[in-house]
């Protein structure tokens, strides 16, 4: 059982130096962030590959936390946009400049000409 811990706890290490290393790699890129600000419920039933998820309640801290940069360019979404606008006020009264709502999740879709990725 200890033996499986310890390769647990490996995966996890690695999982969580990829994802710095990823978060990173965007920030120094000057790369636009997209941020999915719904449940984790409705991420499950479709998502777009490679965005953040962070719910609306915890954009405030989340972000601070991965990108420091009040500069970044941050692209919110939702269901439709209310949760968007909600966390892109959120930001905004936090400092950051460059947040724009992107409405719905299908709105993000066809912004990027993309497809979404059902579970």
């Amino acid at each position: 059982m200890q033996i499986l811990n310890v390769n647990c706890l490996r995966h996890a290490k690695r999982a969580m130096i990829f994802f710095a290393l990823v978060t990173f790699s965007s920030i120094v890129a000057g790369e636009s962030v997209w941020i999915d600000v719904r449940s984790k419920a409705e991420y499950e039933k479709a998502h777009i590959d490679g965005d953040f998820l962070i719910a609306h309640t915890d954009v405030g801290t989340r972000v601070a936390e991965m990108f420091p940069d009040k500069e970044t360019e941050i692209h919110l979404y939702c269901a439709r946009g209310g949760r968007a606008a909600v966390a892109k006020n959120t930001l905004e009264a936090l400092g950051y400049s460059n947040v724009i709502n992107e409405g719905g999740i299908e709105d993000a879709l066809q912004k990027r000409d993309l497809s979404a990725t059902s579970n």
